[in-house]
């Protein structure tokens, strides 16, 4: 894969082309329940934070989760919140804000495009970029 490839994924649909490789992710909604194939891991591991009735959504072994001030946040094991900082702009043609996101992992730093439906609370796609 190339330096300028990505990664998309979907909380109802995953998709794959020549340049774009899918990961799962696992959403926990009472309106999206996750596709039989997934498991509902990000519920279990974030199951304090979730308390407040905010959809947490797990990505390549992360999980995230949309606060009360429309800010992204990573779920921690402990189940505490961790705001990220973003640059944020809206996308009129999909009602979604769109974040970007550079998060520091253990291993590496990773860029991601996370997109929101801010009414609902909602992230409702991530894309990374390699």
């Amino acid at each position: 894969m190339d330096a300028h490839s990505s990664t998309v994924t979907d909380v109802t649909s995953a998709s794959s082309d020549s340049d774009m490789d899918a990961h799962s992710s696992t959403a926990t909604s009472a309106l999206v329940p996750p596709p039989a194939n997934e498991t509902n891991a990000a519920a279990a591991t974030a199951a304090p934070a979730a308390a407040g009735g905010a959809e947490v959504y797990e990505f390549e072994g992360m999980a995230f989760m949309v606060t009360e001030g429309n800010k992204i946040a990573e779920v921690l094991q402990d189940g505490s919140l961790r705001v990220l900082e973003s640059e944020s702009y809206f996308e009129e043609d999909t009602g979604t804000q769109e974040h970007f996101l550079d998060v520091d992992a253990e291993m590496e730093s990773m860029l991601f495009l996370v997109s929101v439906r801010e009414d609902q609370r909602r992230i409702v796609r991530m894309v990374r970029w390699f």
